[in-house]
């Protein structure tokens, strides 16, 4: 199959959503499939060096296809342009290439199918009026084909802000690197998990 994957805002952050994009398509390209990524914009690397950058970053053993809707860097995070980016232009580039799917990272308006959106975190949601939720519900209702949440946690807010079900499929690891060794041989550190204010000592 010819696979996109979108992230909608920076394919360059260092953060969960782009390490989810990175293992995906290594591990659909294991699998034989065609994958290519599309991001709306890039920024603190030299667009030539964004795909090295990107395989070197997230520890795959190829680099994968990257496309912008914007040709330059971009600063903050503009919503309506980059709405009306992916609903005019990204929409446009992905029919083009007659995808066989298309899974989205994020809430977008894309004009094509079929499509699949993955919810990794409704917290910007929360924090919107009214409007932008029923706009997001509107949205997910029309123009995806599946929903699908990485965590019983956004599972629950999906319902909860939206009333819409989600199937849930955890986040892909890469254990390549992790090997253990003997407990005469660990050192001694300090994991800090979430973001309760409080934390127990477990030693």
């Amino acid at each position: 199959m010819k696979i996109a994957i979108t992230r909608r805002e920076y394919i360059t952050h260092l953060d969960g959503v782009n390490r989810f994009i990175a293992l995906l398509a290594e591990g659909l390209r294991r699998l034989g499939h065609e994958v290519e990524v599309f991001s709306w914009c890039y920024r603190g690397v030299d667009r030539e060096r964004l795909e090295e950058w990107f395989k070197d970053i997230h520890g795959l053993d190829t680099a994968v296809l990257i496309h912008t809707l914007r040709k330059e860097p971009c600063e903050g995070d503009p919503w309506t342009r980059i709405a009306l980016d992916w609903f005019l232009e990204g929409s446009a580039m992905l029919r083009k290439s007659e995808f066989d799917a298309v899974i989205v990272n994020g809430i977008i308006p894309l004009r094509c199918k079929p499509k699949v959106v993955v919810i990794h975190d409704l917290g910007p949601l929360h924090a919107l009026n009214k409007f932008y939720s029923l706009l997001g519900k509107a949205i997910l209702k029309a123009m995806y084909d599946k929903v699908i949440c990485v965590s019983t946690k956004t599972q629950q807010e999906l319902y909860t802000t939206l009333k819409l079900f989600c199937e849930v499929i955890p986040i892909p690891l890469k254990l390549d690197a992790y090997k253990p060794r003997r407990l005469d041989e660990r050192e001694n550190i300090v994991v800090h998990i979430g973001t309760r204010p409080v934390k127990k000592s477990l030693g």
